[in-house]
Order: structure tokens, then sequence, then C-alpha cells
């Protein structure tokens, strides 16, 4: 959020934290003997708790917490923490990386924003301008994975 205030200036960027939906998951490992149902290492056991967390205005809330068993990937609870809404703009991070889900979000309207795997195809169409003093390093309309069809959607990531 502090580099939103930087990038943006104070006006712009409470404007945009207007709603603010940060997802996350976190582990709580525990014992094997008697946590059977939740194994996820060889010798562990555990749990994930998935969070959606509302910054709406000037206040902070949990919107949604589902327990799951540890294993299970964090996409799996993706939909189910995503808001709809043209001005919410939802935020996870590469746990929840999925581009199927990527695909279905953009088509539905839905704003996100994670970071890309390292691993990840950037087709650049085209380079967008960004200022000199500006701490964004490239502004650009991309295509995201392997490119099947021209149809493909795109996307406009800031870096």
């Amino acid at each position: 959020m502090q580099k939103i205030h930087l990038v943006l200036g104070p006006v712009k960027a409470e404007k945009v934290l207007e709603k603010l939906n940060l997802i996350y998951s976190s582990t709580i490992s525990m014992c094997l003997r008697g946590y059977e149902w939740a194994i996820f290492r060889e010798t562990k056991s555990g749990i994930k708790i998935h969070t959606s967390v509302l910054l709406c205005e000037e206040d902070v809330y949990p919107n949604k917490i589902i327990p799951t068993p540890a294993r299970p990937a964090d996409e799996t609870k993706l939909d189910a923490l995503i808001m709809p809404g043209e001005d919410v703009l939802n935020v996870f991070d590469r746990g929840y990386f999925k581009f199927k889900k990527f695909d279905a979000y953009s088509e539905e309207g839905i704003k996100f924003a994670t970071r890309l795997k390292t691993n990840t195809k950037v087709h650049v169409i085209e380079d967008l301008s960004v200022e000199d003093a500006s701490p964004i390093t490239k502004h650009a309309i991309v295509k995201i994975g392997d490119i099947l069809h021209l149809d493909d959607l795109t996307y406009d990531p800031i870096i």
C-alpha cells in the first residue's frame, strides 16, 4: 500500500484503495499423530487458513476465512475468496497463480493483481509510455502464457 501511495500520490491512492481485497493463506503445522486427516508431508500434518481481508476506505476487516487441510493447492479456494465488482481490486500471491482463472476473471471484469512467476512467458503486444521520474520500470499490453490463438486474453500489467 505504501508503494501505491508513492507511485500514485495520496489522492489517487485513496481512490484506488477504496476497496482492496487481500487474499492470502497461512499453513499451521501440527504433529502427525492424531491429525492423519491433514497429512501434508511424510512426518507432518497441518491446516491451511485461506483469508480474504478487505480494506474499505479506512476500515480493515476479515471478509472470509476458509480452513482446509494443508495439502490442497491455494488456487482451489481462490474463487471463494475473490470479490467481484468494478471498484474492487483483488490482490493475491503466487500460490493462487492459475492462467485459466486469470482468463475467467478477465472475462467477468474482475480486477486482480499478482506477481508473475519467474518462468511465466510474457509476450509484449504494445509498450506504453512511463514518465521518467516514475518508479514503474515498464508498462505494456501483454499476453501471458503460451499463445495458442490470436484471441487469447490480453493483460495490462504495470511493473
